[in-house]
Formats: structure tokens, C-alpha cells, sequence
């Protein structure tokens, strides 16, 4: 109970009483809110970096200045075709929002950035050139028959023949 309830009138009417009992509880609540807010520390809250997670993703799309590209895999989020943790491999194109928030150092992305889809395939746009072979001929070494201890090479000048 407050401390509001020790002044009670004894002729006061029931109705009015709980009006005022119900204003000295605002109050009450006023002044601790007023207190919360002067120990509060101000730059910690700004140097505190807030993780990207799918509720603030879902929060900055409802936002009126997010782009058309954020607002629209919104919806397909709402409507259960993915996840905003896909928004890098399935969002053409990719909102400009994830690029600044990945930059910046204000946000976590906790989301990684796979772009393989989920049979581990490698998608066709991003597959480098490959050689048709890579098979040596008789006699020829490559990279994984060096030796990587500088011990095996000898001394300065025995390479010369």
C-alpha cells in the first residue's frame, strides 16, 4: 500500500476517495519514472549496439521512410514465404537497408550470409571460371608436394646447378 492510504478522511465519499487514491498512484509512479530518467546514463545508451534481429527488421519496414525493396519482402515475410534471416539470398534486390546496417557499427547482423542455397550448391551467378583440369603431368609438382619447412631447402646457393 502507499502512503497516500494513512490520510484517510473519515466523512470522505468511497467514490471520491479511490479518485484520489488513484491520482497519489500516478504521482507516485510519475516521481519514480523522473528519478529513473535523471540516473540515467545517456551515452551508454548511445554507445550500445542494438543486434538485428527479425522483430526490429520487421519494426524499421513498417517505418515510412523504408524502401520499397525492405517493404516488400516484408510482405513476404507477413505471408510466411521466408525469413527475414534470408533476406540476403532471397531479396532481388537486396533493400539498401542491409548493406548500412552490416556496415554499421551501431548494429549487430547476427544473421550469417550464406549465398549457397541449402543442398550446399554454389548458386550459378557467383561460380568462379573453373579449369577443365587441374591434373599434373609425369614428373610435375604443384603447391601440396612443396615442402613447407625452409629446413629442406639447404643452405644459400644450393639451388643454383
Amino acid at each position: 500500500m502507499t502512503r497516500w492510504n494513512n490520510m484517510r478522511e473519515p466523512n470522505i465519499d468511497p467514490v471520491v476517495e479511490s479518485l484520489v487514491s488513484e491520482l497519489m498512484r500516478s504521482a507516485d509512479d510519475l516521481r519514480t519514472a523522473r528519478i529513473r530518467l535523471e540516473n540515467l546514463d545517456v551515452q551508454a545508451l548511445l554507445d550500445e549496439v542494438t543486434e538485428v534481429t527479425a522483430e526490429f527488421m520487421s519494426n524499421l519496414a513498417e517505418a515510412e521512410y523504408a524502401s520499397a525493396e525492405l517493404k516488400a519482402f516484408a510482405a513476404r515475410v507477413r505471408s510466411g514465404e521466408c525469413e527475414w534471416s534470408e533476406i540476403e539470398t532471397k531479396a532481388r534486390p537486396i533493400p539498401l537497408e542491409v548493406s548500412e546496417l552490416k556496415e554499421s557499427p551501431r548494429f549487430e547482423w547476427i544473421w550469417t550470409s550464406n549465398m549457397s542455397d541449402p543442398s550446399g550448391s554454389i548458386p550459378q551467378a557467383t561460380r568462379a571460371q573453373e579449369p577443365d583440369s587441374y591434373q599434373l603431368g609425369p614428373g610435375e609438382v604443384g603447391p601440396s608436394d612443396w615442402s613447407d619447412d625452409f629446413n629442406d631447402y639447404g643452405r644459400e646457393g644450393d639451388w643454383r646447378w
